[in-house]
């Protein structure tokens, strides 16, 4: 629920450790509204400075900031999921500066056993996009990659978690995707399982905007509505003639399309 999977403890000494393992406890024994009125010494020694998610968040720093919010967290812990976690999170504890996500066998001491990166208590069975996930997970990925619509390139990340042992392809349009992809491209809250961008706007934020009379070959290119894209693979001189290669889900792939017979010559160029 929390997608602490990719996340690091930090600590700057034993003491820190054991009384942030304390608080994990306090948390498993308080309801959301005590652990919400709760309030703690900052890392400078200010007494009631920090609340519980800012305790937490100091010591638990997370891959993509994307993972841990403060909404997530207090919702979280009002779920046995959660609650789940919390008590995971107390068993990996002594690995301090590890990652989350990896747990000491009990059967093997000295080797480390893999557990599900959205389900901590469940041991993994299999491996996607470099992570560790549980049998039901595994099977969920697999049935909605197969949802997924032939059009989207490529279609294996095109699917996202939603709770439980749920797993859904992602829906709308690959062509962002697609151009993410291409350009390694991971802007915006919406991406998929390989932190790619999945919309057109996040695509293009912060990139400067060209007429196609300033069109250049490797050029993003996106409509007026801001609702689909492509890459420029051909321009002429001026930009007389431009060829868009783009994911096209009327098509159904990825084809290569005249600028002015395909699109109309409407758009802009973005790089």
């Amino acid at each position: 629920m929390f997608y602490w999977h990719e996340s690091e403890l930090q600590f700057e000494d034993q003491d820190q450790r054991d009384e942030f393992r304390r608080f994990l406890e306090k948390l498993l024994s308080s309801t959301p509204d005590e652990i919400k009125s709760l309030r703690f010494a900052n890392d400078m020694g200010i007494n009631g400075a920090w609340n519980a998610y800012q305790l937490f968040s100091a010591h638990l720093v997370p891959a993509h900031l994307a993972m841990l919010n403060e909404e997530l967290f207090y919702t979280g812990l009002a779920t046995e999921s959660g609650r789940e976690e919390i008590r995971w999170l107390l068993n990996t504890i002594e690995l301090a500066g590890g990652v989350p996500g990896i747990k000491r066998s009990e059967t093997e001491p000295g080797l480390l056993a893999e557990y599900c990166a959205q389900h901590p208590g469940r041991p993994a069975s299999g491996h996607q996009w470099g992570r560790p996930y549980c049998a039901p997970c595994i099977s969920g990925i697999s049935s909605a990659r197969a949802a997924v619509d032939r059009h989207v390139v490529p279609p294996g990340c095109f699917v996202a978690f939603t709770g439980d042992d749920s797993w859904i392809a992602i829906s709308g349009t690959g062509c962002a995707h697609w151009v993410a992809h291409q350009k390694g491209i991971a802007r915006g809250s919406q991406q998929c399982q390989e932190s790619r961008t999945l919309r057109v706007p996040d695509l293009i934020s912060g990139l400067n905007t060209y007429p196609r009379s300033q069109a250049q070959t490797g050029d993003i290119w996106a409509n007026q509505d801001l609702n689909h894209c492509g890459i420029a693979v051909a321009v002429s001189s001026g930009g007389a003639q431009i060829t868009i290669r783009h994911d096209s889900s009327r098509q159904g792939g990825v084809f290569d399309n005249d600028f002015d017979q395909h699109f109309g010559g409407q758009g802009s160029f973005y790089r």
